[in-house]
């Protein structure tokens, strides 16, 4: 839906694009579909925080009663912003790893970059999803963390080892790229699992203040993540999900993050953590826990083990100051 104003009240209306349901357990339900608002000025009515109104707009997965289909996407943006992205399945316990999916180019080798073409190999970059119209960013020896200030250029054109850009492709030579997405907040929530292998940039975390909280309520699997200010993270459940391994330079993912709230069971093969206080929690997959501050663990498990110190469980834990 595009207009020059677009107003949301908050508590009346219904934009969806739900997934199909079944109660036949020989079939599976559909996956949700995608709304998209692009104001040409701006928004008016509720305010875009909290649940409102969020609570309008429905691109859930459907639910056969034991598993749900993914969740679409709804995105939400005015003007020249980057615009807001919110996946949610309305709290679905039977949603799928990684079911829903934000496209991404396969990535190859850069043999040559002439004009505005980028001659690739080592892969196929036309599929049954239309490439077009992604956005790519330069990733470069030697680059400083932090996905702020890219060199971007937006794809126009694939064929099966070419890209068509729409600026010079001279600074990819010698380099390298990736599908790249820019945020002014993403939600993901209601137990929906958002799979990406683009490069993810988010400036103000989610819907809800303060904007240095970010709150996971699903699964997040990225090969890189820059959450911009965001110092705490939130992870709301029932079947959370934090598999972003690298920062933006290619080292492992080590911010001085503050879990600050803990419920369910996550999984997560990685995490570096200021302290952690978990109680009646599970944490599973987990190959390293790297705790700088304190470690406080009432009724929690890794792995199906009860984890106490000296327990067994998660691969490697690391903790630098008290248990």
């Amino acid at each position: 839906i595009s207009a020059p104003t677009i107003a949301l009240d908050g508590t009346t209306g219904l934009i969806a694009a739900r997934g199909g349901g079944t109660s036949n357990g020989s079939y599976e339900p559909g996956g949700g579909g995608c709304v998209a608002l692009e104001a040409a000025t701006a928004f008016a009515g509720a305010p875009l925080t909290g649940t409102a109104p969020w609570a309008n707009l429905d691109a859930s997965g459907g639910d056969q009663g034991t598993i749900a289909g993914g969740a679409g996407t709804i995105s939400l943006r005015a003007g020249g912003a980057d615009g807001d992205l919110l996946v949610d399945n309305k709290g679905a316990t039977g949603t799928q790893d990684d079911s829903t999916e934000l496209p991404w180019l396969p990535v190859g080798t850069i043999t040559a970059a002439t004009g505005q073409t980028l001659t690739v190999s080592g892969a196929t970059l036309t599929g049954p999803r239309p490439n077009s119209r992604q956005t790519i960013r330069l990733v470069a020896t030697g680059e400083t963390p932090g996905l702020g200030d890219e060199t971007l250029r937006a794809v126009t054109a694939t064929a099966a080892s070419t890209l068509t850009l729409d600026g010079d492709a001279a600074p990819f030579a010698g380099q390298a790229y990736a599908s790249y997405y820019r945020f002014d907040r993403l939600a993901i929530r209601g137990n929906a699992h958002l799979l990406t292998g683009a490069h993810v940039r988010v400036d103000e975390a989610d819907f809800t203040p303060p904007a240095t909280t970010w709150a996971l309520g699903g699964g997040l699997v990225a090969p890189y993540l820059d959450l911009a200010g965001v110092t705490d993270l939130t992870f709301t459940g029932p079947n959370s999900r934090f598999d972003v391994p690298k920062d933006a330079d290619g080292t492992t993912l080590d911010p001085a993050w503050n879990p600050v709230d803990w419920s369910g069971t996550l999984r997560l093969p990685e995490l570096a953590t200021t302290s952690l206080t978990a109680s009646g929690m599970a944490l599973k997959d987990v190959h390293r826990l790297h705790v700088t501050g304190d470690l406080v663990l009432t009724g929690t498990s890794c792995d199906d083990h009860a984890l106490t110190a000296g327990s067994p469980g998660c691969d490697l834990i690391e903790v630098t100051n008290d248990v």
